[in-house]
């Protein structure tokens, strides 16, 4: 690997270290807690919209949804499921430092999968 900077910084190791941190995220993203809360909220939402009674199976699920969800308020479910109220200094103590990434991507794959299946609750 080469680059414009090549001769003064080793932009090779530089790239190696990058890609090497990145797919060591990758590998371990399956243990962040808020990744798990997250596929946990998907799975329990994606089995109440296929439900008789949507609304009931949420709420026997633990999900506060309004009568007429919107999209907002289903991501809104999806975070207090992630994030439920928080320790000291408003950091939950059993998320790990460096999950707010995490968060952001995984609340925005919520809203495409809550994008498709709101449509079901109505």
């Amino acid at each position: 690997m080469g680059g414009v900077f090549a001769s003064e910084v080793p932009v090779g190791a530089l790239a190696a270290q990058t890609l090497k941190n990145v797919r060591h995220q990758y590998e371990t993203l399956f243990q962040d807690a808020a990744v798990k809360s997250a596929f946990a909220f998907l799975v329990k939402f994606a089995h109440a919209c296929r439900s008789e009674n949507p609304q009931e199976t949420l709420r026997a699920l633990g999900i506060t949804m309004e009568a007429q969800p919107t999209l907002l308020s289903v991501i809104r479910a999806l975070k207090e499921q992630i994030l439920p109220p928080s320790g000291r200094n408003g950091v939950r103590p059993d998320h790990h430092r460096g999950s707010g990434g995490c968060h952001r991507s995984v609340v925005q794959a919520g809203r495409q999968s809550a994008n498709a299946a709101i449509h079901a609750l109505h």
